[in-house]
């Protein structure tokens, strides 16, 4: 008995990931009963590649630096213990922004302005700030995109009471959003 040789059709959608996101690659042939086995031929500033075998990878890549990584893994159809020709896919792993800020302000009053500060390593780091604002009034939301980013925005408590602004500060890089910060501004009563 002579089998055929079997062959792999690769489905994947080719964008990139985020670290800490799982792959999806599926495999189909066509020739019924095809197994496939795949190696993991390079992984570069990336970990949780593993070699394996069934019809997808499903694999949580993770980058271990603040650059883009990247695995290229081999697959190869194997039908009756005869294998067929490899083919090659290749997932690029985008890193998770990181920004930093002292998430500890002074006690602020009406009509002072903040000075929260915020940074981040990659120039190319889109920083997005949505506000919360309980009994004050000045808080915007915004955008910046760049490594220093000061929001220094001019607030006015709205009563006699004591309000706060809570800014919900997150990065995002090529698709792949950070961490979220979030920054409370406490307000003194007004007398």
């Amino acid at each position: 008995l002579v089998s055929p040789i079997p062959n792999v059709n690769i489905v994947h959608n080719n964008l990139p990931i985020c670290s800490g996101a799982t792959t999806a690659i599926s495999f189909t042939s066509s020739i019924s009963g095809t197994q496939f086995n795949w190696i993991v031929l390079n992984a570069a500033g990336v970990t949780g590649a593993t070699n394996g075998s069934g019809n997808e990878i499903i694999q949580t890549l993770t980058t271990t630096g603040l650059s883009s990584g990247s695995v290229t893994y081999q697959v190869t159809p194997v039908l009756n213990g005869c294998p067929g020709n490899p083919e090659l896919v290749t997932v690029t792993v985008n890193p998770k922004p990181s920004i930093f800020t002292n998430s500890n302000q002074p006690v602020l009053c009406s009509n002072q302005s903040t000075a929260i500060t915020v940074s981040t390593f990659e120039p190319n780091t889109v920083i997005n700030w949505v506000v919360q604002p309980v009994g004050v009034d000045g808080a915007m939301d915004g955008t910046y995109t760049g490594t220093d980013l000061l929001i220094a925005q001019t607030l006015t408590t709205t009563g006699n009471a004591a309000g706060y602004v809570d800014y919900y500060i997150t990065p995002s890089l090529s698709s792949c959003d950070g961490e979220t910060i979030v920054v409370r501004i406490n307000f003194i009563k007004v007398f």
